[in-house]
């Protein structure tokens, strides 16, 4: 299902279908959302967007509110990207930054890690 539309009229552009059954934005957003769901942790996709009032907006890829934690997935950080991750800490949010290299480095590919290794290697 890569490349389909979430639904006629969506808006959204490319990206598919997670395990869970919703549409997420890329390949590496699947991967980090079917972890997530195979593993039974609670997980909001994109719940929130924040306005920074400066004509700047973002919206974090992942919300886990068991853990009261915003997730991040970037494959690459643009200055934009970084400047927004500022501006959302600035508002005293804590996000945390998953990229291929984190993934690789801490879960090795693993499905079984349990949450409290995501949550403190994240930190």
């Amino acid at each position: 299902n890569w490349g389909k539309p979430a639904y006629k009229g969506a808006g959204r552009g490319k990206g598919s279908y997670c395990a869970k059954g919703h549409w997420v934005r890329s390949s590496w957003e699947r991967g980090v959302a079917d972890w997530l769901f195979k593993q039974n942790i609670a997980y909001e996709y994109e719940p929130t967007l924040f306005d920074f009032g400066n004509g700047s907006r973002y919206r974090p890829d992942f919300y886990l509110p068991e853990f009261d934690r915003w997730i991040e997935v970037k494959g690459y950080m643009t200055d934009g990207s970084r400047q927004k991750i500022e501006a959302f800490r600035a508002l005293g949010k804590s996000v945390h930054i998953i990229d291929r290299r984190w993934w690789r480095q801490y879960t090795g590919g693993r499905d079984d890690l349990p949450i409290n290794y995501l949550i403190e290697s994240t930190c």
